[in-house]
């Protein structure tokens, strides 16, 4: 049974993913949505404080017992009008001529959605990993929705279907981007000479907020915890369940599934998957080994499959 719980941050937020930070280097981006595992631990780090239990003593196979089944985004746009958001599939694009920036405003435009072929386009020196190449065919010139947000109740509209004002949320309706410069400090939190790090946090608009779906013995209400880098604080509550229609038309007898957080890029998933986003790579800490964790490949949020994931997907109309 899935818990949900609304997330506000009290400041910006930093999510590294595997990006090494040196000193001098390059900036390094936050990552959104946040890595599962980011998620994970810092959930099970505030149960463990609130019932006074050791982090690697509670941990299964040195995994921790909790599952992210689902990641939203909440916008209140105006007065208590909400409205929810999840990862725009892999396989959508609005159908438009408009030389517009990434980001640009949908309204009007028309979902276009890719199809798969199975015929051999060997001659065209085209390959895929499970057979399957997916073609996009718009009546004007076919744009990408990997990245963005679609409404929650958008996400049941077929093939040609028109966006609303709301439908869709790009990066800079959710969050402005702020560069930070910090220092490294010693043992004795003294500061390193000549080691400057900068990274670029994301601090989220007004009025937005993220939801998250539990799988997992979590009984927290709401309180305050740290995520992500450098121990930034967020408010948490215990919220309502977000539903989805789950009872949407097929054709052939063909389902295509949506997956609401990332999923891990094991050969079996990568065998059952059709379009995504570029794979990310994500490590972290052994707090039980104190040692870096291995680097693992995941598949953004808003994949398609041709299953139900981990029961992290939800269906596509078709």
């Amino acid at each position: 049974m899935s818990r949900f719980y609304e997330i506000t941050p009290l400041d910006t937020l930093f999510f590294r993913g595997a990006t090494p930070m040196e000193a001098g280097q390059y900036n390094t981006v936050s990552l959104f949505p946040p890595p599962v595992s980011v998620l994970k631990g810092a959930f099970w780090t505030e149960l463990c404080r609130q019932h006074g239990k050791d982090y690697a003593a509670g941990l299964t196979n040195g995994d921790i017992p909790l599952r992210i089944t689902g990641f939203y985004i909440k916008k209140v746009a105006g007065g208590d009008a909400v409205c929810y958001y999840v990862p725009a599939p892999a396989t959508w694009y609005y159908d438009s001529f408009e030389k517009a920036a990434v980001g640009a405003d949908c309204e009007g435009k028309k979902l276009c959605v890719a199809g798969c072929k199975k015929e051999d386009f060997g001659a065209l020196g085209m390959q895929s990993y499970t057979g399957d190449i997916v073609f996009v065919k718009p009546e004007k010139e076919a744009k990408p929705l990997g990245g963005a947000w679609v409404s929650a109740s958008f996400l049941s509209e077929k093939q040609g279907a028109q966006f609303a004002k709301d439908s869709i949320l790009f990066d800079k309706d959710i969050y402005t981007r702020e560069s930070r410069t910090g220092v490294a400090l010693d043992e004795k939190r003294r500061a390193k000479d000549g080691q400057l790090y900068t990274s670029t946090h994301i601090r989220l608009h007004d009025g937005v907020s993220f939801v998250l779906s539990i799988d997992g013995d979590c009984d927290l209400e709401e309180g305050t915890m740290s995520l992500g880098g450098e121990q930034r604080v967020v408010a948490y509550r215990h919220c309502e369940k977000i539903l989805l229609n789950k009872n949407v038309a097929t054709e052939n007898g063909e389902q295509r599934y949506l997956s609401l957080v990332s999923v891990e890029a094991t050969k079996a998933n990568l065998g059952d998957l059709l379009s995504s986003a570029k794979v990310v790579m994500v490590s972290g800490w052994d707090l039980k080994r104190g040692f870096h964790k291995p680097s693992v490949s995941w598949i953004p949020a808003g994949a398609v499959f041709k299953k139900n994931i981990d029961n992290i997907c939800v269906p596509l109309a078709q």
